[in-house]
């Protein structure tokens, strides 16, 4: 599944989902943003930054700068499949015991990504894909 997001202010971005990729065992998810000085790849596991120019930057450079996420991921109680998965039980415990609303994700915000795929299904269908 694809799609091209077209904003007001003329910026632009691509979905790309494949959920049967067999060349990946895991699931992964990649954010890549270009800009005019740069650009910015990131995962579950690091981020790479290209700059064009020499950064303002305290230990970022002209040119690729990587970072991986154990730098300046905070610690979890526990490992379960990943951070990510153990950081939002992390949350949901630490809510519960602090009688405290979530708000890593509501059910507005699931409601929200699933109107947003239907969209782009339904766009997709439109268009005979």
């Amino acid at each position: 599944m694809s799609t091209t997001f077209a904003y007001k202010g003329g910026m632009r971005g691509n979905l790309l989902a494949n959920w049967s990729d067999p060349s990946y065992r895991k699931p992964s998810c990649q954010f890549e943003a270009l800009g005019r000085m740069g650009k910015i790849i990131a995962d579950l596991h690091s981020y790479k930054v290209f700059f064009s120019y020499a950064p303002n930057l305290d230990g970022f450079t002209q040119g690729w700068n990587q970072r991986s996420y154990t730098l300046f991921a905070t610690p979890v109680r526990f490992f379960v499949r990943g951070f990510e998965f153990t950081r939002q039980l992390d949350h949901f415990i630490d809510c519960v015991v602090e009688g405290r609303p979530c708000r890593i994700c509501s059910f507005e915000d699931g409601f929200t990504t699933d109107t947003m795929l239907q969209r782009i299904r339904a766009d997709g269908e439109s268009r005979g894909h």
